[in-house]
């Protein structure tokens, strides 16, 4: 791969990186970590058949980089600093902490719909979990939400 291919790569796609990266360990520094390593992935990477196999793989490295940060993270017991001190707003807490509550798989599959815009059949395919048990933790995590703001309303 090119130097400029990659950063235009880079430009591109560091959101999605790290927001899939930071719903799934919920420690901006983890997050910032896992990007990295998934653009050194990126770089001795070969090339790509399509901007969608580019854009699938990329969440599918950054899952797998969280997966073996988890297995280091038991191993290790370190503590991961908390994403809190970010955010700034009361609302911005209470739906943080909510989101938080829900497992990391949700977190993303949730983040990939309503924050990235992707459809079932996307994130099944990126995720490797079928389109009826995404449809079925997007409307799950979506009604657990609610019923949560409304409680604490």
């Amino acid at each position: 791969m090119d130097h400029s291919q990659f950063e235009e790569y880079i430009d591109k796609y560091s959101n999605l990186v790290f927001h899939v990266a930071l719903a799934n360990t919920s420690s901006f520094h983890d997050a910032q970590d896992i990007a990295q390593e998934v653009y050194i992935k990126l770089y001795k990477s070969k090339p790509f058949e399509s901007e969608e196999h580019l854009k699938n793989w990329l969440v599918r490295v950054t899952i797998n980089q969280c997966n073996s940060l988890h297995r280091r993270f038991f191993k290790k017991k370190h503590v991961d600093v908390d994403i809190n001190e970010f955010i700034i707003s009361k609302e911005s807490i209470q739906v943080h902490d909510e989101l938080m509550a829900l497992s990391k798989e949700e977190r993303t599959i949730v983040y990939l719909y309503y924050i990235e815009g992707y459809t079932y059949k996307e994130i099944s395919d990126m995720t490797g979990r079928s389109i009826s048990s995404v449809s079925r933790d997007i409307k799950n995590s979506l009604k657990y939400l609610k019923s949560q703001m409304e409680e604490s309303s």
